[in-house]
């Protein structure tokens, strides 16, 4: 435990550093650190939203934190486009996996966890990537998101 008291900001925890234990300890002790924080940012989020009836929040939260709301507008509209691109070079079957639910979640989740582990060995690094940036690789996880709820749904059809 002493030994990851020590880790910095700029070192990553994987499974293949440092073993599963050292993760699941990392977990909780960053889970340990951050309660106070989501605490009183719960406080916060509760006093700010007595006086914002529910369909007003995407207005209130826009006015409130325009630079954040509108990157995040940004980032989903450039996902959207992405997402239109790749499925006309992909087409529905590399996801639909002749319509096994299962299969295709799982299959789903494995594109996920590829695309955080290539971040994360970015992150490691340190270092500019050849091929695919962090940039890239969020918008993939957004996209493969905004996929297995589709999937999920089961709405990935014409």
């Amino acid at each position: 435990m002493a030994e990851l008291m020590s880790i910095t900001t700029r070192d990553w925890v994987t499974s293949t550093s440092c073993g599963a234990v050292n993760v699941v300890m990392s977990m909780i002790e960053s889970t340990e650190i951050s309660t106070l924080t989501s605490q009183d940012m719960e406080r916060r989020n509760k006093t700010m939203t007595k006086n914002v009836k529910q369909k007003d929040v995407t207005e209130f939260m826009m006015k409130e934190y325009p630079t954040l709301m509108n990157s995040i507008k940004d980032h989903m509209n450039t996902c959207f486009s992405l997402m239109a691109k790749k499925q006309m070079d992909y087409g529905m079957g590399n996801i639909a996996m002749n319509g096994n639910k299962k299969l295709a979640l799982l299959g789903i989740m494995i594109r996920i966890n590829d695309k955080v582990q290539r971040a994360l060995n970015i992150l490691e690094k340190d270092q500019d990537p050849n091929n695919e940036s962090l940039e890239d690789t969020a918008q993939d996880i957004t996209n493969y998101g905004a996929i297995f709820n589709t999937v999920l749904n089961d709405e990935w059809k014409k």
